[in-house]
């Protein structure tokens, strides 16, 4: 008796604890998996009856009344038990090996539902351009550089994390590739890019990540959506920070970023504030309502300072505004894949390697320019290596950054052993591919 690979991967998710984690939503069973749901928990099922697997159920909790406790969620875990190596003395040992799923790169959706598309001129270049990103990519070493025991909590992180978008707690690092994805079963909505594990990690730990043992060097596109709204309109962009509203607290400021993006995806005023009010109360993660300051007097606030753009706001205009920053974001990609640059793109940031953060910083702004003919700024996010500065622990490093990188697979001690692993699977994937072309 054996459980294929793709079997293992399409039914359960490995958490923190090294068990696997069944899934019995019959949705999660879908193409690429060639594993059927009725077989497979028919299976799972027989095995706990017989007494080789053991484990415990799943919990969902999420009460929208009970405001003292947030969503509870945590999947099923289970493992073999002694009863099955005693059963099977003389079967194999199959080892789990990661496979990056396989999408296509160009994905069209209406309503969750995925469309089928003719071809054309403009797919083409899109897919070209996707294909092009991920071959690069792949080449370079992309992984998380943090100690075991940060791993853990990393994936703990995840577990508790119900909010973000992120459905799942695995993070497969053999998932690099990206894909597009449209929306409203049109090309002229959407068009993001999706896929890759980085875009699963918390953004706290983005600082961690590291391309060919590099520590990364991250920057972002400041104001991006509101900015693209006063380009079209042939507005000069307000100087400043365009979530900062003059008469209000600085610490109004991320709850005015975050509203900005609902009043850019709502149909009216109205469906805004149930949609602020409802994320206030059930989702932690959102910034509070500022003392004093009532939510129409914000929305109010926001409408008067950005009044040339005004008229754009509760209407639905979002996922077209996702189709022109993943245009420029593909163009920022492309600038960089070709000079063999790995770069991990985030939507509106992107991470590349420290030693070519001044190409991230030229691409970004030849990108934008080539299509506005004007340039934005463009704001760093903070580093692993500013990191050991502000906790006072540069002396340890000599205050030499090739030090602190070459840390992680240097060191003797068991402490990266998690990071070694993706180091040392890299590089079997690199004699792999040298052999398939010299055999």
């Amino acid at each position: 008796m054996n459980f294929t690979t793709d079997q293992c991967q399409s039914m359960s998710h490995r958490n923190a604890c090294g068990r696997l984690a069944p899934i019995r939503k019959p949705d999660a069973y879908k193409a690429p998996f060639k594993v059927a749901y009725g077989p497979t928990i028919k299976i799972v099922d027989g095995l706990f009856q017989l007494g080789l697997l053991e484990g415990v159920k799943g919990i969902y909790y999420n009460n929208p009344c009970d405001y003292n406790n947030p969503v509870l969620a945590f999947n099923a875990r289970m493992r073999g038990t002694p009863l099955l190596t005693y059963k099977f003395p003389d079967a194999e040992m199959v080892s789990l090996k990661e496979t990056a799923i396989e999408r296509n790169p160009i994905v069209l959706h209406d309503k969750k539902k995925i469309l089928t598309f003719i071809e054309t001129e403009e797919t083409r270049a899109m897919r070209e351009s996707v294909e092009l990103i991920n071959r690069v990519n792949r080449r370079h070493f992309i992984a998380l550089c943090v100690l075991d025991e940060e791993f853990e909590k990393v994936l703990c992180r995840m577990a508790g994390d119900r909010y973000s978008g992120r459905s799942t707690t695995d993070i497969l690092f053999c998932n690099s590739d990206i894909y597009r994805s449209f929306c409203n079963g049109t090309f002229e909505e959407g068009g993001r890019f999706y896929g890759p594990w980085w875009q699963r990690l918390p953004k706290e730990f983005r600082k961690f990540i590291r391309v060919d043992n590099h520590i990364v060097h991250e920057l972002d596109y400041s104001c991006l959506h509101p900015t693209l709204l006063y380009l079209e309109e042939g507005l000069p962009v307000p100087d400043g920070d365009l979530y900062e509203v003059l008469g209000f607290p600085l610490e109004a400021r991320p709850f005015l970023k975050r509203s900005m993006s609902i009043i850019l995806n709502t149909k009216d005023r109205a469906s805004a504030k149930r949609t602020i009010r409802s994320e206030l109360r059930k989702n932690p993660e959102y910034p509070p309502l500022p003392e004093g300051l009532s939510l129409d007097e914000l929305l109010n606030g926001l409408t008067e300072k950005h009044r040339g753009i005004s008229h754009h706001f509760f209407c639905p205009v979002g996922n077209r505004l996702q189709r022109l920053d993943s245009d420029i974001a593909e163009q920022v990609m492309l600038k960089l894949v070709r000079q063999d640059i790995a770069v991990l793109a985030m939507h509106d940031s992107f991470l590349v390697s420290r030693i070519h953060a001044n190409n991230l910083a030229r691409a970004m702004d030849e990108a934008l320019s080539e299509c506005y003919g004007t340039s934005i700024r463009i704001k760093p996010d903070l580093t692993a290596w500013d990191l050991v500065f502000e906790i006072g622990a540069e002396e340890d490093y000599f205050r030499n950054v090739v030090v602190y990188e070459t840390e992680a697979i240097t060191n003797l001690s068991p402490l990266f052993t998690k990071y070694e692993k993706q180091y040392q699977r890299h590089k079997a994937k690199d004699i792999e591919a040298y052999v398939g072309i010299h055999d």
